[in-house]
């Protein structure tokens, strides 16, 4: 159900306001409630899935996002909640093909 409210959320941003909105749900978010970390870190991923995929603010976002490595990743103890953080970081840090536009591999086959 975290993945279904997620998702809706996606058309009710605006592309100008992905940013703001974005460092909301990012600062909203801390390690005291992991049920709450979890919901902001769906949402965080459905919106960078949903935004970035057309190019929107990816430049912006990600220093934002890095500023929270010690927070989720060093001081969290959740596995979950580390392990998801970990894969946004993977998809959209690490793996940031969508910055120059690259095409998905998956999308090429």
């Amino acid at each position: 159900t975290r993945e279904m409210s997620a998702s809706s959320l996606i058309p009710l941003i605006a592309s100008h306001d992905l940013v703001r909105s974005y460092t909301e749900i990012l600062s909203s978010c801390g390690i005291s409630n992991q049920n709450k970390l979890h919901g902001c870190l769906v949402q965080l991923q459905y919106l960078m899935r949903g935004h970035l995929a057309s190019n929107v603010a990816g430049i912006d976002i990600g220093p934002i996002f890095l500023s929270k490595v010690d927070q989720l990743l060093y001081k969290n103890s959740c596995e979950l909640t580390r392990y998801l953080f970990l894969c946004i970081m993977d998809e959209f840090v690490f793996d940031a093909k969508w910055i120059s536009g690259e095409p998905d591999k998956a999308k090429r086959e």
